[in-house]
């Protein structure tokens, strides 16, 4: 039993790791870019 509950924890933790970097691969393709001077978020 704690030895799937521990799988559980790493699964989730990876599932959160890849989200985390599709969300740095979006910015990184420049299709959602940041005016840091008006703070517009724009996309596309």
């Amino acid at each position: 039993m704690q030895m799937a509950n521990g799988q559980h924890q790493v699964s989730r933790f990876e599932i959160t790791k890849q989200i985390n970097n599709e969300i740095a691969n979006v910015k990184g393709d420049s299709l959602v870019k940041k005016d840091s001077e008006t703070n517009l978020i724009t996309i596309g």
